[in-house]
């Protein structure tokens, strides 16, 4: 399988969507465990995605979008606002609330990897 480049420094796209995650959590003050507690996964989930250990896929992505208003496009292109907060813009500033009332994922599905194949599909038509 090809590996995609997203930085000139050879980062994969995998390895720089865990290192914008991590970014915007610290940014936003969202803690590993406040952030699973969002999503519904588990720590060893949160840590392997956070880490950069096991890729994040497509409904992972949505999954954060929708809990924590950390954006997919900044994620996976860098582009766009970083973080919209999910319960509107009276959450508390840059801060994900802690009364949030978004549901978790806990049924998104774990292993696909087509959001690579999507931004792969658009490098190739670049």
């Amino acid at each position: 399988m090809t590996t995609l480049h997203a930085t000139s420094g050879g980062e994969s796209l995998p390895e720089a969507a865990a290192r914008r995650l991590r970014e915007v959590m610290a940014g936003i003050k969202l803690s590993q465990k406040r952030f699973g507690e969002l999503t519904g996964w588990g720590r060893g989930h949160v840590y392997q995605r956070y880490s950069g250990a096991v890729p994040l896929d497509i409904a992972e992505l949505e999954c954060i979008e929708e809990t924590t208003g950390i954006q997919i496009d900044y994620l996976l292109r860098e582009k766009g606002p970083k973080y919209v907060p999910p319960n509107g813009p009276d959450t508390g500033g840059d801060q994900v609330s802690e009364r949030s009332t978004v549901q978790s994922c806990q049924g998104a599905p774990q292993g696909l990897r087509p959001f690579l194949r999507l931004v792969q599909s658009e490098a190739v038509a670049q």
